[in-house]
This record gives C-alpha cells, sequence and structure tokens, in this order.
C-alpha cells in the first residue's frame, strides 16, 4: 500500500496486486497475498476505465526484463533466434517477458420466477430438456454477461505458456490514482511533482544566476 500511495504521489499513479499462493510446502491448499509493484511503470492498463479503482478494466500487462540467460533458463523450449531478430527493445541484454490480462464476456440471461428464485440460463435450459418447462413461471429477465479473465506469459513473438483462466472475475491488478483531471474527455493523471516543474526551474535559474554573479 505504501509503494503504491508513494508512486502516487510521485508520478500519478501506482499499482499493487492480488495474487495466490501455497499455503504450506507439504500442501495443495492456496491464499491469497497482496504483493506490491515496486515500479508503477512496468504496468499498462486499459486506458477507458471508468471506476476509481479501474475494476472495470479489459485488459492489462505486466512487464519484466530478465538476462538472457536467466531468460533461457526458465523457457528452453522458447525460440531465441527469432526474438533476436525482433528489432524492437523485446530483445537485447535483457529480454522482455509480458503478462497479458484479459477480460472475457459471453452473453448470459438471468431469469426471476414467480415464486421469488432467480435460475441461471444454464439451469433454466436444462430444465427445459428434462421437461420441466419454467417458461409460464418467468416474471423477469435480465441480460448479464458471464465475465472471465484470462491470462497467459509471452514474448515479443510467442505464448511461453498456455493461457490460463483466473479464478476470479476482475483483473487482480489494482490502481492507486494520483491527481484525476478530466478535460473535455481527456483524463489526466498528475502527482504532486508536476505542478511543482515550473517555480523549481525559475528558482534553479535565479540561483544559478546567483552564483554566475558572484563568480565573476
Amino acid at each position: 500500500y505504501d509503494t503504491s500511495l508513494d508512486s502516487a504521489a510521485t508520478c500519478g499513479f501506482g499499482f499493487f496486486k492480488v495474487e495466490t499462493e501455497y499455503a504450506g510446502d507439504d500442501t495443495f491448499d492456496q491464499e491469497l497475498r497482496i504483493r506490491r509493484k515496486r515500479n508503477a511503470l512496468s504496468i499498462l492498463i486499459d486506458p477507458m476505465p471508468q471506476e476509481a479503482d479501474a475494476s472495470d478494466m479489459k485488459y492489462a500487462f505486466e512487464i519484466e526484463e530478465m538476462p538472457v540467460d536467466e531468460y533461457k533458463k526458465k523457457h528452453p523450449d522458447a525460440s531465441i533466434e527469432t526474438l533476436a531478430d525482433d528489432s524492437t527493445s523485446w530483445y537485447g541484454d535483457n529480454v522482455r517477458v509480458v503478462r497479458y490480462w484479459e477480460v472475457r464476456e459471453e452473453p448470459r440471461k438471468v431469469y426471476l420466477l414467480t415464486n421469488g428464485s432467480t435460475v441461471s440460463e444454464e439451469d433454466f435450459q436444462l430444465a427445459e430438456t428434462m421437461g420441466q418447462s419454467l417458461k409460464a413461471m418467468v416474471k423477469e429477465e435480465r441480460n448479464i454477461p458471464k465475465r472471465e479473465v484470462w491470462h497467459a506469459k509471452c514474448s515479443g513473438r510467442e505464448y511461453l505458456e498456455e493461457p490460463k483462466k483466473w479464478l476470479g472475475k476482475y483483473i487482480p491488478i489494482l490502481v492507486v490514482w494520483g491527481n484525476e483531471l478530466d478535460i473535455e474527455g481527456k483524463v489526466q493523471h498528475s502527482g504532486i511533482i508536476r505542478p511543482a516543474k515550473d517555480p523549481q526551474r525559475l528558482y534553479n535559474y535565479s540561483r544559478s544566476a546567483f552564483a554566475e554573479r558572484v563568480a565573476l
């Protein structure tokens, strides 16, 4: 929390993340953990979220750089030759690896019955196939998309692992904003340093001019 708040005050935004890890070395039970993101510039998120915590983001990128030898050790089956031919900044002294997060939504209906119970579209169709029609009991219906979150690690050329489904329905990257200003639909985020840059430049200039006059 302190790291994300410090980043928000410095550059206008900070991040922390929710992860899962095994509860011990001799169990398969998992627990949730909150991890800090030391470098706020290593996270890129959907620029269009409206919620204060950006929980409605549709995609996000976690950028990591590692030495070439470590990359080869962790991903021995990855094609390093095609990556080395890339003219972008994905390959050099370090190799850039990105974890890509994506929200996938599928249309789904939920039915409210006259007895007050709620039935999902899957259960509604299952009842129809079993000859137990619920159409006469439908009082109201809603379109609620089925939301799933998928993630995968990739290089600039290929997937380094098969895409996996996250257990929750939100991307587990949480945002802490600094100053937020909406100007004609364009949102700008800033910390406490940006408005102080011009006064600092003026102060630096005046001190430099003073030192120059004394030296002369």
